[in-house]
């Protein structure tokens, strides 16, 4: 140890280069993960709600499903309650007819929620979805790297912590140290925790229940389903591109009225909404080239010595020929067309059995009953088809509308840039752990000797304790206590040396220590 710290006068020892190196890179990294994370929540935004309004659909679609195959309305088994009925019996044929009616638009209706998804699949919408899942999972895989690095850290730090400050040097006995470390491993320890069961779903115990989870999953999902949807919709960005899709179709609208009837006013309608749309994408730009204009000059301050190239993002054209597609749709929903006619033919056989020879259970007053519900229930059933129906018909012309394509090309050409910069996070975090690595390696051959003297020391003391009930009084005994009193003395020395020359002026283990904290 005395040997290290002799070396340590030397003057090339001084330098801390390599220390200014690291906070340097430091500030650097700070930056790249501040405005990386800032650009995902962002874009996590608009990806989310360009996509809201087609999973509003399908989920939509799927819950009309279930409410028609629910035993309360039961669509699909009509024979159940009109086999009660006389044949030909006007308030049966009625909720007849209803029943196809809504049967008929709940078919098409899926017909067109396919659609609508086969459309944003071709368009910038699914390019951007997978370059956002692509960086995410970039970005979990880089948290996972530094959330175990950061927990193997903070062990190593609470096992040398047992060694110096809980062993048996009462000098340097210190329980607020110790305790400082144990709680930094824990810490990393609930990070940890927090991170594998928000992102992998697993238990405490390390288990994965997929039974229990799926089981509870309405119950799960439905509290996150609203919150997501609030912050989603109450969200500034979600305002601004509502408003500019707004824009948009006020100005279609207005262009197909004047190609209907060529007049003055319908042209000055067609301006004047054309004025106000292009004032409002200008207004935007701008603030967005504002936004980006300062970031740039942030960049410019870390690295004035390189130039930053201006890319100009194109929209590309993802759109494939829909054509195709929506022919092979509309063919499987002829096909349906057709099976669900052979299936009313069945059901209307099934009823006139039941009319004669089935068993009915249901008193006058219960049929009664069964039929209003029956009646109330298709009425329900209808609104909520009629409600995305409407949904539809603005989702058409939204999938493939340039506004859309425009904001979605944008984001998936920024997303590349994310995906790039959270790749490199993990080669930056190692390059900034090989800097300070180089910056303390003075100090370190002078902290692995003291640690090993202290843990010797320790191994030594342990063993005299041992033994101590059956040879106290023994030469040898007495011999070994005080060559440790000795070591305990010559540890001491060192301790304060190695006190004078780490936490002096310099402070450099404790600029290190700072550095690697917030790296982590």
């Amino acid at each position: 140890m005395f040997a290290c710290l002799r070396k340590l006068k030397d003057s090339k020892y001084e330098s801390r280069s390599f220390l200014n190196d690291a906070k340097k890179e430091l500030r650097v990294f700070d930056f790249v993960v501040e405005d990386t994370l800032s650009e995902i929540f962002e874009l996590r935004q608009i990806v989310a709600q360009e996509g809201w309004d087609l999973n509003f659909l399908i989920n939509g679609g799927r819950s009309l499903m279930m409410t028609a195959e629910s035993e309360s309305l039961d669509l699909f088994h009509v024979s159940k309650r009109l086999g009660y009925l006389p044949s030909g019996d006007v308030r049966g044929e009625g909720l007849k007819k209803s029943a196809k009616e809504i049967v008929a638009r709940l078919m098409r209706l899926h017909c067109e929620i396919h659609k609508v998804a086969v459309a944003f699949d071709r368009n910038s919408y699914a390019m951007a979805e997978k370059a956002f899942a692509k960086a995410l999972g970039a970005l979990e895989e880089s948290v996972y790297r530094s959330l175990t690095q950061s927990y193997r850290d903070k062990f190593l730090e609470s096992e040398r912590a047992k060694i110096l400050w809980n062993g048996h040097i009462t000098w340097l006995r210190d329980d607020a140290k110790s305790g400082c470390a144990e709680k930094k491993l824990r810490d990393a320890e609930e990070r940890w925790k927090k991170f594998r069961k928000a992102v992998f779903w697993v238990e405490e115990d390390g288990g994965f229940d997929i039974n229990n989870l799926l089981g509870d999953w309405g119950t799960v999902l439905d509290p996150y389903r609203q919150e997501r949807m609030d912050e989603i919709t109450f969200h500034e960005l979600y305002e601004k591109t509502t408003f500019l899709k707004r824009l948009h179709r006020k100005y279609a609208l207005a262009k197909t009225t004047f190609e209907k009837k060529r007049s003055k006013k319908n042209l000055q309608a067609v301006e004047e909404a054309n004025a106000r749309r292009l004032k409002y994408v200008r207004d935007w730009y701008d603030q967005e080239f504002q936004k980006a204009g300062e970031r740039l000059e942030k960049l410019h301050a870390l690295y004035p010595e390189v130039s930053v190239s201006i890319r100009e993002n194109k929209i590309q054209e993802t759109r494939s020929n829909l054509e195709k597609a929506y022919e092979a749709i509309e063919e499987n929903y002829r096909c349906c067309v057709r099976e669900q006619e052979d299936y009313w033919k069945e059901e209307e056989k099934r009823e006139a059995e039941f009319r004669e020879r089935g068993n009915k259970i249901l008193s006058p007053e219960e049929l009664e009953s069964s039929l209003e519900q029956f009646d109330h229930g298709l009425k329900n059933f209808s609104e909520k088809l009629m409600e995305l129906e409407g949904h539809i018909l603005k989702l058409q012309k939204e999938a493939t509308a340039e506004v859309e394509n425009k904001i979605l090309s944008d984001a998936e050409s920024r997303l590349e840039i994310v995906f790039e910069d959270v790749k490199e996070m993990p080669c930056r975090i190692e390059e900034i752990e090989k800097t300070l690595r180089m910056a303390e390696l003075p100090l370190l051959p002078t902290k692995k000797a003291f640690e090993k003297a202290c843990s010797q020391y320790n191994s030594c003391a342990e063993m005299l304790e041992k033994v101590k009930p059956y040879c106290k009084e023994s030469l040898a005994y007495v011999t070994s206590k005080e060559r440790l009193l000795s070591l305990d003395e010559d540890l001491r020395r060192a301790y304060t040396e190695c006190q004078k020359r780490f936490q002096g002026d310099s402070g450099l283990e404790s600029e290190v220590r700072a550095c690697r904290e917030q790296l982590r």
